[in-house]
């Protein structure tokens, strides 16, 4: 209290935010609108529940909530010792979501310890939230440790289990964040810090899931890979081909920002269709100079060169005429 530090934290397994707080009798109570609530003194109730295994070694109960209290204190190798013991004897959801607790704070602290307990405990996170969670920790723990490909197959899996992306997950401190972000900045991470031989093959790996028709979904986490423009390119097709416009052209400008030449020729070929197509005649005109300019003697769609694509335009299409060059001041005067 002196020098305002803290010393310790104590999460609530239970979500419970404190009230007023008052300390009696070496507990604490904590009285909010719709609740009251006692917390204990970890050290005593510790004391009191190691007295009371020593009585009863194979209590469930007092096994469980001692492995809490271990959590609670950072213990966490005799917290997950003591929970096992407990699911094992009495088998409940509150201990089994606690020794879950034990297991991912272990990964997350002291991931080489932990990590065989995990693949023998592999079966508790049963969900997919909670395998969700497993495979974070997974993925986050190789790569801490500099296990690449590990960490990539961990992530690859991760994918797999939730192809939606738009899902929140749980990262603690009352944060929450979205998957595909979690993994899109991994991933980026990790290929920052791959050695030669394992980023090739997760490039390999990456390139090989845009097949068939799986490029959307290849977005939201290899957004940062190269072989994303090419995704990009497609989805623009597809997004263009059910009219939704506004997402098709801010796609193929993304292409046309990070894009290589040859994609950046494509994605410019196709923006001026499109914005033909939508009755955007000048907007249109500025990437059809481009193409019968700069770009007149280069592939840039289908094989057409830009000159090409340019002069298939019907000599009274709107698009043609506002690509025209002006004529140099004052015009013509008669």
């Amino acid at each position: 209290l002196r020098t305002g530090q803290i010393v310790a934290r104590s999460r609530s397994s239970n979500g419970l935010v404190p009230g007023n707080l008052v300390c009696h009798q070496g507990a604490i109570l904590s009285q909010s609108v719709d609740v009251l609530c006692r917390f204990d003194s970890l050290p005593e109730r510790d004391e009191q529940l190691a007295s009371s295994l020593r009585q009863r070694p194979d209590d469930p109960a007092a096994l469980a909530e001692r492995g809490e209290v271990l959590l609670c204190e950072g213990r966490l190798a005799e917290a997950v010792d003591h929970l096992r013991r407990a699911l094992k004897l009495q088998p409940s959801p509150r201990t089994r979501q606690l020794l879950v607790d034990a297991i991912s704070q272990g990964l997350r602290l002291d991931f080489e310890s932990f990590r065989p307990v995990a693949a023998e405990l592999a079966p508790l996170f049963d969900t997919p939230e909670l395998q969700s969670r497993l495979l974070r920790e997974l993925a986050f723990g190789y790569q801490r440790t500099r296990q690449v490909r590990e960490s990539f197959a961990a992530y690859l899996k991760w994918i797999e289990l939730f192809p939606e992306p738009n899902r929140l997950e749980d990262v603690g401190g009352a944060r929450t964040a979205r998957t595909d972000r979690l993994i899109q900045g991994g991933l980026a991470d990790l290929a920052a810090s791959a050695a030669l031989p394992d980023r090739a093959e997760m490039d390999r790996q990456i390139v090989a899931r845009l097949t068939g028709d799986r490029a959307a979904q290849f977005l939201p986490y290899f957004g940062h890979h190269p072989a994303a423009s090419e995704a990009r390119l497609r989805v623009a097709a597809q997004l263009a081909g059910r009219k939704q416009w506004l997402e098709a052209e801010l796609m193929l400008q993304r292409v046309m920002r990070s894009g290589s030449d040859e994609q950046k020729r494509a994605a410019v070929a196709r923006l001026a269709a499109m914005l033909r197509e939508t009755k955007r005649p000048e907007d249109a005109a500025a990437y059809y100079r481009q193409l019968s300019g700069p770009w007149a003697d280069l592939i840039c769609l289908d094989g057409k060169k830009g000159r090409d694509l340019a002069a298939a335009l019907p000599a009274d299409d709107p698009a043609r005429r506002a690509a025209a060059p002006a004529e140099p001041w004052p015009g013509k005067v008669e």
